[in-house]
């Protein structure tokens, strides 16, 4: 979530992705190099980050907030 949120948007070369561990970095490294299917793929995550980005954005819409200095007030 955090790689679709908060880095991806902002790298300009489009290739900001999130992987689970180190054994799957070489499929997605291998997927990249591929110039048949780099577009493809990319393509793909980039739907995937944009159902993400959407989701979270519309979750925060039901939170409220409270200023730091009211929250300090009510700390305990």
């Amino acid at each position: 979530m955090h790689t679709a949120v908060k880095i991806e948007p902002n790298y300009k070369n489009n290739q900001a992705l999130y992987v689970l561990d180190a054994s799957r970095s070489v499929v997605v490294v291998n997927q990249l190099l591929d110039p048949n299917n780099k577009n493809e793929y990319m393509a793909d995550i980039k739907a995937e980050y944009a159902e993400l980005r959407a989701e979270y954005l519309d979750s925060q819409k039901d939170k409220s907030f409270v200023s730091l200095a009211k929250a300090r007030s009510k700390r305990l």
